[in-house]
């Protein structure tokens, strides 16, 4: 059973860092192009710079969710480390 749990923590963390990518790249493309669209010339880092900042503000809400599920995954797995650990010393 803890190797279910571990192994679903496991993923779960991949596919949280992964959609957390995948909203910073998505942001920074968005904000780039949106702005050569409007004819601004705008410096890809200054893309970068504020599609990080409007990406930690998505991810907040848009993954929540997803966190959640983390932090319960890390919650059972902490659960089961702590129930092993006092069996093994009684």
């Amino acid at each position: 059973m803890s190797e279910s749990a571990t192994r679903r923590l496991i993923r779960d963390v991949l596919i949280l860092n992964g959609a957390r990518m995948a909203t910073v790249f998505l942001t920074v493309i968005a904000v780039y192009f949106g702005a050569r669209a409007l004819n601004l010339n705008l410096s890809v880092l200054v893309a970068m710079a504020g599609g990080l900042v409007v990406a930690l503000a998505a991810s907040a809400t848009i993954l929540r969710p997803l966190r959640v599920r983390v932090n319960e995954g890390i919650a059972a797995v902490d659960a089961q480390r702590t129930e092993r650990r006092t069996a093994k010393e009684q």
